[in-house]
Protein backbone atom coordinates (compact mmCIF):
# COMPACT_ATOMS: atom_id res chain seq x y z
CA UNK A 1 0.00 0.00 0.00
CA UNK A 2 1.57 3.29 -1.12
CA UNK A 3 -0.64 5.72 0.80
CA UNK A 4 -3.43 6.00 3.34
CA UNK A 5 -6.29 8.39 2.59
CA UNK A 6 -8.53 9.72 5.36
CA UNK A 7 -11.48 12.11 5.04
CA UNK A 8 -13.26 14.02 7.79
CA UNK A 9 -16.37 16.21 7.62
CA UNK A 10 -15.76 19.50 9.38
CA UNK A 11 -18.71 20.92 11.34
CA UNK A 12 -16.83 23.90 12.69
CA UNK A 13 -13.28 25.11 11.90
CA UNK A 14 -11.38 26.99 14.60
CA UNK A 15 -8.26 27.67 12.51
CA UNK A 16 -7.53 30.21 9.78
CA UNK A 17 -6.44 29.60 6.20
CA UNK A 18 -2.94 30.80 7.14
CA UNK A 19 -2.74 28.24 9.97
CA UNK A 20 -3.90 25.51 7.58
CA UNK A 21 -1.14 26.49 5.12
CA UNK A 22 1.48 26.38 7.90
CA UNK A 23 0.27 22.93 8.94
CA UNK A 24 0.36 21.77 5.30
CA UNK A 25 3.97 22.93 4.89
CA UNK A 26 5.10 21.29 8.13
CA UNK A 27 3.38 17.98 7.37
CA UNK A 28 4.52 17.92 3.74
CA UNK A 29 8.10 17.32 4.93
CA UNK A 30 6.85 14.16 6.63
CA UNK A 31 4.96 12.87 3.61
CA UNK A 32 1.53 13.95 4.83
CA UNK A 33 -0.73 15.98 2.54
CA UNK A 34 -3.53 17.97 4.12
CA UNK A 35 -6.34 19.48 1.98
CA UNK A 36 -9.60 21.17 2.81
CA UNK A 37 -12.49 21.15 0.34
CA UNK A 38 -16.21 21.97 0.79
CA UNK A 39 -16.33 21.26 4.51
CA UNK A 40 -14.11 18.17 4.36
CA UNK A 41 -10.58 17.72 5.63
CA UNK A 42 -8.59 15.16 3.65
CA UNK A 43 -5.38 13.63 4.93
CA UNK A 44 -3.08 11.57 2.72
CA UNK A 45 -0.16 9.74 4.33
CA UNK A 46 2.47 8.66 1.82
CA UNK A 47 4.24 5.49 3.03
CA UNK A 48 7.08 5.83 0.52
CA UNK A 49 8.05 9.38 1.48
CA UNK A 50 11.69 9.96 2.41
CA UNK A 51 13.68 7.08 3.74
CA UNK A 52 13.49 4.89 6.76
CA UNK A 53 16.22 4.74 9.34
CA UNK A 54 19.20 2.41 9.09
CA UNK A 55 19.54 2.85 5.35
CA UNK A 56 22.75 1.72 3.71
CA UNK A 57 25.40 -0.75 4.61
CA UNK A 58 26.46 -1.55 8.10
CA UNK A 59 29.76 -0.21 9.31
CA UNK A 60 32.66 -2.49 8.44
CA UNK A 61 35.13 -3.34 11.20
CA UNK A 62 38.51 -4.98 10.87
CA UNK A 63 37.48 -8.41 12.13
CA UNK A 64 38.74 -11.55 10.40
CA UNK A 65 37.30 -15.01 11.05
CA UNK A 66 39.82 -17.78 10.51
CA UNK A 67 38.11 -21.06 11.28
CA UNK A 68 37.34 -21.10 15.00
CA UNK A 69 39.59 -18.08 15.57
CA UNK A 70 38.41 -14.48 15.51
CA UNK A 71 40.99 -11.73 15.02
CA UNK A 72 39.97 -8.18 15.90
CA UNK A 73 42.32 -5.50 14.59
CA UNK A 74 42.65 -2.33 16.61
CA UNK A 75 44.23 1.03 15.85
CA UNK A 76 47.48 -0.17 17.45
CA UNK A 77 47.66 -3.22 15.15
CA UNK A 78 47.13 -1.11 12.04
CA UNK A 79 49.66 1.56 13.04
CA UNK A 80 52.24 -1.12 13.83
CA UNK A 81 51.66 -2.88 10.48
CA UNK A 82 51.86 0.39 8.56
CA UNK A 83 55.42 0.86 9.85
CA UNK A 84 56.50 -2.16 7.81
CA UNK A 85 53.92 -2.56 5.03
CA UNK A 86 51.98 -0.55 2.47
CA UNK A 87 48.35 0.55 2.84
CA UNK A 88 47.26 -2.00 0.22
CA UNK A 89 48.99 -4.88 1.99
CA UNK A 90 47.57 -3.97 5.40
CA UNK A 91 44.06 -3.55 3.95
CA UNK A 92 44.25 -7.05 2.43
CA UNK A 93 45.59 -8.56 5.67
CA UNK A 94 42.70 -7.19 7.70
CA UNK A 95 40.11 -8.13 5.06
CA UNK A 96 39.03 -4.63 4.12
CA UNK A 97 38.51 -2.95 0.76
CA UNK A 98 41.03 -0.20 0.13
CA UNK A 99 38.46 2.64 0.04
CA UNK A 100 37.04 1.50 3.38
CA UNK A 101 40.56 1.19 4.75
CA UNK A 102 41.39 4.79 3.80
CA UNK A 103 38.13 6.02 5.34
CA UNK A 104 38.90 4.22 8.61
CA UNK A 105 42.51 5.35 8.52
CA UNK A 106 41.42 8.99 8.21
CA UNK A 107 39.12 8.61 11.23
CA UNK A 108 41.93 6.94 13.16
CA UNK A 109 44.43 9.68 12.35
CA UNK A 110 41.96 12.34 13.53
CA UNK A 111 41.30 10.48 16.80
CA UNK A 112 42.58 11.60 20.20
CA UNK A 113 44.31 8.22 20.47
CA UNK A 114 46.49 8.85 17.41
CA UNK A 115 47.20 12.45 18.36
CA UNK A 116 48.35 11.39 21.84
CA UNK A 117 50.89 8.86 20.53
CA UNK A 118 54.64 9.37 20.57
CA UNK A 119 55.44 9.07 16.86
CA UNK A 120 58.89 7.70 17.66
CA UNK A 121 57.35 4.62 19.32
CA UNK A 122 55.17 3.45 16.40
CA UNK A 123 57.26 0.27 16.10
CA UNK A 124 56.61 -0.67 19.74
CA UNK A 125 53.37 -2.67 19.69
CA UNK A 126 53.31 -2.98 23.49
CA UNK A 127 53.40 0.83 23.81
CA UNK A 128 50.69 1.29 21.16
CA UNK A 129 48.37 -1.14 22.98
CA UNK A 130 48.99 0.51 26.36
CA UNK A 131 47.70 3.95 25.33
CA UNK A 132 44.05 4.71 26.17
CA UNK A 133 41.63 4.94 23.25
CA UNK A 134 42.88 1.95 21.23
CA UNK A 135 39.63 1.13 19.38
CA UNK A 136 38.58 -1.41 16.77
CA UNK A 137 39.79 -0.23 13.37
Amino acid sequence: MDAINLGFKIERCLGTDKELEEAQQALKKLGVTLTSDNGYLNIRIDNKHGSSGNVGRRKKYAIVVDGPDLKVYKYSDVIYRLCHKSNDTVAKEIGMKIATFYRHKKIMMESNYYKSLDKKKFEDLHYLKSVDGDRIF
